[in-house]
């Protein structure tokens, strides 16, 4: 494989060494852009005189994501010219098949990046299975979510489903609930079982509740904003909720001997 990045790192330096002493360091910052620009025009002996715009050209969809399979398995750099040939081919089905969990933490993570970039709403499904998974990796799980996120009305209830099916991983769940803009009670009452069930992280599961906005939510959020063994960040993100849906908590406390306060307040360096 061809390190196109690498070529261009000496096509840059060459490119310095010419304009020596034109430039501060900000400015050639700033002129990063402008040359890699013109290096994705210029012809290269290196690419057999083709330019790196036009180096993937006439590749079919199959062969240019086994360009991307031999590059990951090779640990050669992915070049952000293959994957953007990738995304303007028709590699879809391709592109889904690579979500099998054969083929690797990484090369799903390029997967799951190239069917967002075509816009695919197919892996959805694949998605919600892999969140079902406590073998998941963490990237994985939270890339994937991240996607979910942005089509969540789409796959309610298939999400709702899944849900229904795992003590695993409920807090990706839950940000996808939180992320829905139709009122559900199915949903509502998934997100103030989460909040309830994780008393350890109040500032989370509250900031799901508020994001969802259902003011349904608010006698939970009362009755845990009263525990007197609440840290400030804590306190001060349940108050939050509370307001942004629409309810009023005007207790005040005394912080004076909390950690998070006074490093809040730079009385602890």
């Amino acid at each position: 494989m061809i390190d196109i990045d690498g070529l261009f790192e000496i096509y840059f330096k060459k490119y310095m060494l010419k304009n020596a002493g034109k430039y501060t360091e900000d400015q050639w910052e700033d002129k990063i852009p402008e040359v890699y620009a013109e290096f994705s025009d210029t012809p290269l002996k290196a690419l057999d005189g083709k330019t790196p715009n036009d180096y993937f050209g006439g590749k079919s969809s199959a062969e240019l994501v086994e360009l991307l399979k031999e590059c990951v398995k090779t640990k050669s750099p992915v070049s952000d010219f293959l994957c953007e040939a990738i995304t303007k081919s028709d590699s879809e089905k391709e592109l889904l098949n690579l979500l099998d969990k054969s083929n690797g933490e990484e090369i799903i993570s390029y997967a799951v990046n190239l069917l967002s970039d075509i816009g695919s709403v197919k892996p959805f499904s694949v998605y919600l299975e892999y969140l079902k998974d406590e073998n998941t990796p963490d990237n994985l799980l939270e890339s994937m979510t991240e996607k979910l996120c942005d089509n969540a009305d789409l796959i309610k209830e298939e999400a709702i489903i899944s849900y229904g099916q795992t003590e695993k991983n409920r807090q990706y769940f839950a940000e996808i609930f939180s992320n829905m803009k139709k009122r559900d009670d199915r949903i509502l009452d998934a997100l103030i079982k989460e909040f309830v069930d994780h008393k350890g992280n109040p500032s989370l599961y509250a900031g799901y509740l508020s994001k969802y906005g259902d003011e349904k939510a608010l006698p939970y959020l009362y009755e845990r904003i009263k525990d007197r063994n609440l840290n400030y960040i804590d306190y001060k993100e349940l108050k939050m909720a509370i307001d942004e849906l629409g309810g009023e908590w005007k207790e005040e406390r005394d912080f004076s001997d909390d950690f998070y306060y006074n490093k809040l307040k730079g009385k602890i360096s």
